[in-house]
């Protein structure tokens, strides 16, 4: 018989835990507990199953979270960066290069001039360099690695996936 819904829902919480506290690691002892063998091999299967849907869920999850905090960043950076150029517009204003509060005071300093692109195509050619860059050709490569070729630093492997599926009623095929 299969697992209750608590006790499959306990599991997986758990595995997640160990595996947020051991940074990603699987140990020794989770490894154990999930090795396939004749023992018990229905349940484990559905073990594997049930914790890449938790996974799964976990990572949209923090995928979601991740998104909304880099936009928390995003404007914050903002909102440093307008105050601070909003201090230099505001010093540069009245012509002072010091401005002094009761605890901070903020200084301009000249810097090395930058350069500002208003519009590149009018730019003259002498001012233009050549970016050559080389990158694989991965599809004449497999083709020719398909048809037997040996080319140094490359070869075709095998690769597989594991799809998972719902039992039908009854429990096998």
């Amino acid at each position: 018989m299969g697992k209750t819904l608590q006790q499959i829902v306990g599991d997986e919480l758990s595995f997640i835990a160990q595996l947020i506290e051991n940074n990603g690691e699987i140990t020794e002892e989770m490894e154990a507990s999930m090795a396939l063998g004749e023992e018990n091999l229905p349940q484990k299967i559905d073990d594997y199953a049930y914790r890449i849907d938790r996974l799964a869920l976990e990572v949209s999850s923090l995928d979601k979270r991740k998104k909304e905090i880099e936009g928390i960043i995003k404007n914050l950076k903002n909102s440093q960066s307008w105050l601070k150029e909003n201090m230099k517009s505001s010093m540069l204003a009245l012509k002072k290069d010091r401005a002094d509060g009761n605890d901070f005071y903020f200084k301009l300093s000249s810097l090395k001039p930058k350069v500002n692109i208003e519009n590149d195509a009018e730019i003259p050619a002498i001012y233009m360099k050549e970016k050559i860059e080389a990158v694989i050709n991965i599809d004449l490569l497999k083709e020719d690695l398909t048809k037997g070729t040996i080319i140094p630093g490359a070869e075709l492997v095998n690769v597989w996936s594991v799809r998972k599926y719902v039992q039908k009623s009854g429990g096998k095929k």
